[in-house]
C-alpha cells in the first residue's frame, strides 16, 4: 500500500490551510488495519486501496478547534462523521435525574434551557412529564402564548413566567431575523454545571427526599411542618442533564455519537479540550454523492465499507448497508 500517495492526497486537500505537526501515519494506518476489509478487497474486487484511499481522501475536510469549542450538540442533526487529527475532545451525554417541582419552576427552567438552546433537554423533559405537566407540542409556539398571556389561567397566576416568556420569545424572534448563534464556549465542567437544575431545587429534592424515606429529626416538629409545605405545590419530574461520557484523543474516531444512528441526531455533546486541535470529518451528503456517482457501481460495497469498518462500527452490517448505500 502507497503511504505516501495517501499522504500527498491530505496534504493537496490540506495545503492552503495554517496545520502543523498532524501525523497522516496514524490516518493511513488507522484506515488501512481492518483485515475484513482488506480480505474483501483482495478477494472481490480489481479496485485498489490506493484509489479507495484517493477517492475518500477527497471527501475529508478540516475543522480546526481552539479550547472549549462546543463541536455539536446531543440533539442536533447529524451531518458529519470525525476523525480527530490532533487534540483531545471530551464527550457528554444527557442521563435522567428525579427532581420535586413546582409548575413554576419546571417551566421557568424550560424557559432557561430555550434561551440557552438545550432543546433535546426541553425535548426529553417534556416527554417525561407529559403526564405530570403537560407542554404543548410546539415549545415556542407554547413560549410566545405565554409572552401574550394567551395559555390560560394555569399558566398565567404563576410569578414572573409572562415576564420571563417574554425574554425568551423575543430572543427566539432575533434568531429567526438575523439567523443569530448563541456560541457556547465552556468547559466540560462549566458545561455539566451550567445547564443543572437550580440549586433551591436539588436542595429541595434532598430535603423532601430525605423525608419520605425518613432520614430525618422526627423531634423537629418545625422541621418537618416546612418540608410537608415544600411538598405540598412539588410533583417529581424527571429532567434529563450532563454528565462525563467519554475522552478522545488523537486518531480515534467520533462512532454513534458523532454520525447518524436511528433517530438522525447526534447522540452526546462534544467539547474540544485544547487551545489548538484539528478534526478531519466527513460530511454525509458528499459521501452519497461520491457513493452513487463516483464510484463505479460494482465497486459501490467495497467503499461503503470502507467507511463502515474505519468510522461507524455499527452492531448491524446490513442495516447500515441497506441505509446507506440501497444495497438490497
Amino acid at each position: 500500500m502507497s503511504l505516501n500517495l495517501f499522504n500527498n492526497c491530505i496534504r493537496e486537500l490540506l495545503k492552503d490551510k495554517e496545520i502543523f505537526e498532524i501525523n497522516l501515519d496514524n490516518i493511513y494506518q488507522y484506515l488501512s488495519s481492518f483485515k475484513g476489509f482488506i480480505y474483501l478487497l483482495n478477494n472481490q474486487t480489481s479496485l485498489t486501496i490506493e484509489k479507495l484511499l484517493t477517492e475518500f481522501s477527497k471527501l475529508l475536510a478540516l475543522r480546526k478547534t481552539t479550547k472549549n469549542e462546543l463541536i455539536f450538540q446531543q440533539g442536533e442533526a447529524a451531518h458529519n462523521f470525525y476523525i480527530i487529527l490532533k487534540g483531545n475532545l471530551k464527550a457528554l451525554k444527557l442521563r435522567p435525574y428525579e427532581y420535586y417541582m413546582t409548575k413554576e419552576e419546571y417551566i421557568s427552567y424550560l424557559l432557561y434551557l430555550r434561551k440557552n438552546n438545550q432543546l433535546e433537554i426541553i425535548h426529553q423533559s417534556k416527554h417525561y412529564n407529559n403526564l405530570i405537566y403537560p407542554i404543548p407540542e410546539n415549545f415556542d409556539n407554547f413560549v410566545k402564548n405565554l409572552a401574550k398571556g394567551l395559555s390560560g389561567d394555569t399558566y398565567n397566576d404563576m410569578e414572573n413566567i409572562k415576564e420571563k416568556a417574554e425574554e425568551v420569545d423575543a430572543y427566539i424572534l432575533r434568531q429567526q431575523q438575523m439567523n443569530e448563534e448563541n456560541i457556547i464556549n465552556l468547559s466540560p465542567e462549566e458545561y455539566i454545571q451550567k445547564f443543572k437544575v437550580p440549586e433551591d431545587v436539588i436542595d429541595n429534592t434532598e430535603k423532601i427526599s430525605n423525608f419520605i424515606n425518613e432520614k430525618h429529626d422526627i423531634t423537629n416538629l418545625k422541621e418537618i411542618d416546612n418540608i410537608k409545605l415544600l411538598m405540598k405545590d412539588r410533583k417529581k419530574v424527571i429532567i434529563p442533564g450532563y454528565e462525563e461520557f467519554i475522552q478522545l484523543s488523537t486518531g480515534d474516531t467520533f462512532e454513534d455519537q458523532a454520525f447518524e444512528n436511528h433517530s438522525g441526531l447526534y447522540q452526546s455533546s462534544v467539547i474540544s479540550l485544547d487551545d489548538e486541535g484539528y478534526l478531519g470529518y466527513i460530511n454525509k451528503k458528499k459521501y452519497d454523492l461520491l457513493i452513487h456517482e463516483s464510484v463505479e457501481k460494482r465497486n459501490k460495497k467495497i467503499f461503503g465499507l470502507l467507511v463502515y469498518f474505519s468510522f461507524l462500527r455499527v452492531n448491524n452490517q446490513f442495516t447500515f448497508e441497506k441505509k446507506y448505500l440501497l444495497i438490497i
